[in-house]
Parts: C-alpha cells; sequence; structure tokens
C-alpha cells in the first residue's frame, strides 16, 4: 500500500513539474512575441532618451511598460489598434522597463518615481516636458481614447 502512495505522489510531483516546464515555456514565447509585435508600432526609449525629452521640453506620449508583464503584454494589442486610429507620423516612445533596468535599475526606478509611475502599463503625456497627465491601462478601449484625447486637447473636458 505504501508504494503506490509513494508513486502515486511520485507521479503527481512529475505532473507538475512537466505542467511548470511548459508554462514557463509558453511564458517565454509570449515575451518574446510581445518584443517582436512592439518593433512595429513603438521606438525603444533608453532613461537618457526619456530624460532628454522632458528637458528639451518634448509634448506627447510615452508608453511605459515591459514584454515580461502579463498586464503589458494584453495591453499592447490594445494600444496598437488606437494608435492606428490615430495614424502617428512616427512611432510611439516605448519605455521598456527591463531594458532599462538592465542599464541601471536605480536610474529607471529614480525617473518612474519621479514621474509618480508605480505600476505599469501606463501611459504619460509630457507636456513641454513636464508630466501633464498618466494613465494606469486596462483592457478597456474606451477609456484609453478618452484619456488620449483629454490629455492632449483633442477634447476639452
Amino acid at each position: 500500500m505504501k508504494k503506490i502512495i509513494v508513486l502515486l505522489v511520485m507521479m503527481t510531483v512529475v505532473l507538475a513539474l512537466g505542467a511548470c516546464g511548459d508554462n514557463k515555456e509558453e511564458a517565454e514565447n509570449k515575451v518574446k512575441e510581445t518584443e517582436k509585435e512592439s518593433a512595429t508600432f513603438l521606438k525603444t526609449i533608453s532613461t537618457s532618451d526619456f530624460k532628454q525629452k522632458m528637458s528639451n521640453k518634448n509634448t506627447g506620449f510615452v508608453y511605459v511598460g515591459r514584454p515580461t508583464c502579463a498586464d503589458c503584454q494584453a495591453f499592447q494589442p490594445i494600444l496598437k489598434k488606437e494608435l492606428e486610429t490615430r495614424q502617428l507620423e512616427e512611432p510611439l516612445a516605448y519605455y521598456n522597463t527591463d531594458k532599462a533596468s538592465e542599464k541601471s535599475r536605480e536610474d529607471m526606478t529614480a525617473l518612474l518615481k519621479k514621474m509618480g509611475i508605480e505600476s505599469v502599463p501606463t501611459l504619460v503625456y509630457l507636456k513641454e516636458g513636464k508630466v501633464a497627465s498618466t494613465y494606469e491601462a486596462t483592457d478597456e478601449p474606451e477609456k484609453l481614447t478618452d484619456w488620449m484625447n483629454k490629455a492632449s486637447g483633442e477634447v476639452k473636458e
């Protein structure tokens, strides 16, 4: 009887480990897919690029996210669709926190803290180099459209 119980426990562990391996591979594939897709409509910027936008008093949107974030993976197609309707002249600036963290986690966290960004995905609207508005992304396209219109002044509140 003990042998049967031990055998069942071992089989359960093996199955569980196998499932974890599949999930890890699936997650890695999703990250690669998200990175590949982002390159079609976003322009990755570094921490220094982001700071330069602010010091140059640029106006415009910046997407803050990372390909390893499940919420970012879900939001990215919504963002892409919204940007397609806006027909922007150039790709949207994308502050990839994974890449920024690789270069300098300290600089990245200091910049995000300065802007009041606590989570991703978030969109930032800079007006003359200052954070005029932020949007913590949801899965509701209408909210994104409304926020982008209001932030950019296309619709008066």
